[in-house]
């Protein structure tokens, strides 16, 4: 069983890459084999996957392109703004900061360093764990693995009802978004952003990143002005759009631009097909403002 039963065992494999020979840009490219034979497929997007490229992009389900064609996510309309000839797209549905941050640090260690980098943060709340089947269970999944370790995506607002308090009591096998504090999350996603920050830094490569949640912008507008609470340069933050859900009172409101766009994709615009993302409209944004902090 491919991940194995022992920490050892798993770590020989939770970095290891098989690209297949196909580079579409809508091909599966890569999967990280896990514990417990489960699989951990993701997409890895672009032109020139598997190789040393110009731009790496990272990011959740807004970076991947969910609710819009994917030639008019943020990522493609920047690669063609930035007139780069290769990127690569690592971002999937549901990932944490520190799941796309640590799997960019390893594509440029295996790969080569590109020329930019960009990246959409999520939730911080968001975090992925390596957990032991036989002690801990998920929120969304109450099978119990015997003997089997297995990383798993977990979002500690989840709770219910909705709370960063964890529950006083708990019996094993425990549900971890129970019991883990929000601040560990927190820690986690910090900790990435930062160690992907010092390296882009120290290796000279233009960085340019934001969020698309308000929440998420107004904590990074507090840290940003307490430079000893988490290790995080912000010379290469964008205050980017921010995009909470229709109708929602925190969305950045942008009126009377983009207008040919929204002739092309009226149904997408300002809101995702799926009702969950954000539209056209937004990635266009977060392109340009990306753009003009990597010129």
């Amino acid at each position: 069983m491919i991940g194995g039963n022992s920490p050892i065992e798993f770590y020989k494999y939770l970095y290891e890459i098989r690209y297949s020979n196909q580079l579409d840009a809508r091909t599966l490219l890569s999967t990280f084999s896990l514990g417990g034979g489960t699989g951990w497929r993701e997409d890895y997007k672009g032109v020139g996957v598997g190789k040393k490229v110009d731009l790496l992009i990272g990011g959740c389900s807004f970076t991947y392109g969910e609710g819009v064609d994917y030639e008019k996510s943020w990522g493609p309309l920047l690669a063609e703004k930035l007139g780069v000839d290769t990127y690569v797209n690592i971002s999937q549905v549901g990932w944490s900061l520190h799941a796309f941050a640590t799997r960019m640090l390893n594509y440029m260690h295996i790969n080569g360093n590109p020329k930019y980098v960009a990246f959409l943060v999520p939730e911080l709340y968001r975090a992925e764990l390596l957990m032991n089947a036989r002690t801990f269970r998920s929120a969304d999944n109450d099978k119990k693995l015997e003997n089997s370790y297995d990383v798993k995506g977990i979002t500690l607002a989840k709770r219910d009802p909705l709370t960063f308090n964890p529950v006083k009591y708990s019996k094993s096998p425990h549900i971890i978004e129970e019991i883990l504090p929000f601040e560990m999350a927190l820690q986690q996603s910090c900790t990435a952003l930062g160690m992907l920050l010092k390296y882009c830094e120290q290796n000279k490569i233009k960085v340019a990143w934001g969020t698309w949640s308000s929440a998420e912008a107004e904590f990074f507008d507090y840290v940003s002005s307490v430079s000893n609470l988490f290790p995080i340069s912000f010379d290469s933050y964008v205050d980017t759009l921010q995009y909470q859900g229709k109708g929602n009172p925190n969305n950045t409101v942008v009126d009377g631009c983009h207008l040919d766009l929204k002739a092309l994709y009226p149904d997408n615009f300002d809101e995702g097909n799926d009702g969950k993302h954000a539209g056209v409209h937004a990635h266009a944004h977060w392109a340009e403002d990306f753009y003009n902090k990597l010129k």
